[in-house]
């Protein structure tokens, strides 16, 4: 049978979305699934330190030559002699056509949605994704602790990179939490910042995290960086393993939440929403 590596890098939203589709895809196509999940700036934590799975995983791509592979890809940052792009891809049939049964490299930060046709297969494979046990414990903890009844709020302000782009859902989050005191709200934010200034309410709670995102090199959050697979990015990022770890507990609370935050393009929160919706 052919394999389908599953590239998984950036931050973990991006991570995760190459992880649910390509491990849809292996299950459609019937494709034995191998994960490659290197641990860099962009993510410290291996992908052992999340998940309890039986899928094979490389730490790192090491010595896998993938000019022998079936390239989907969605942007070229490997070198590839030759790649194909996702999008160009109409029908998840055509896959195993043109691939001519080579084992697939696949890599790509968002899911492709117009290619998810079977969404009863796609949320039992959200399912089978199963994060460690003492994540998930410390999360439900923390939720019993807080939380009197089932229903509490989940508010997720993404900093960092995203700069101003969040500063009015902030605003107007606050004014919302303070205009209703009488229901629970989980704050999560990669600025350490922004959770305190929601802390002043009384009706809200968090993840107590000793660990959050630093800057890799001095300077803006934006200021251009080379990574560690060498690649030039506008974004001055340096996610340790521990704030990673942390950062998943935020992230399966946020899940059990009802999530009020808008849509300013956070992959974090876009991941929390589907977790909500499979679980």
């Amino acid at each position: 049978m052919s394999k389908i590596y599953i590239y998984c890098d950036g931050g973990f939203g991006n991570r995760f979305n190459v992880l649910s589709f390509g491990l849809y895809l292996s299950k459609k196509q019937s494709y034995d699934p191998v994960i490659i999940w290197p641990s860099n700036n962009w993510c410290g934590a291996d992908f052992d330190d999340l998940f309890e799975m039986d899928v094979p995983f490389e730490r790192c791509k090491g010595d896998l030559n993938f000019d022998g592979t079936f390239n989907l890809v969605h942007e070229n940052q490997f070198g590839l002699s030759t790649y194909t792009s996702i999008h160009s891809i109409n029908d998840i049939q055509n896959i195993k056509n043109i691939s001519g049964n080579k084992d697939i490299l696949y890599f790509n930060n968002l899911i492709p949605w117009n290619l998810v046709q079977d969404s009863e297969t796609f949320k039992n494979v959200i399912k089978s994704i199963k994060f460690k046990d003492e994540l998930i414990n410390k999360s439900n903890e923390i939720i019993k602790h807080n939380v009197k009844g089932d229903e509490f709020y989940g508010i997720h302000i993404r900093k960092t990179d995203f700069g101003e782009r969040s500063n009015l859902a902030e605003i107007n989050l606050l004014n919302l939490v303070k205009q209703n005191k009488s229901k629970k709200f989980f704050i999560c934010s990669d600025d350490e910042t922004t959770e305190n200034l929601f802390l002043q309410n009384e009706n809200v709670f968090r993840n107590e995290k000793q660990n959050y995102v630093q800057k890799m090199i001095d300077g803006g959050w934006n200021t251009n960086i080379v990574d560690s697979n060498n690649n030039q990015f506008i974004f001055n990022v340096d996610r340790s393993k521990e704030s990673v770890i942390q950062a998943m507990i935020d992230l399966i609370i946020l899940s059990k939440s009802t999530i009020i935050s808008p849509d300013v393009g956070s992959t974090f929160m876009h991941t929390a929403r589907l977790l909500g919706k499979c679980y």
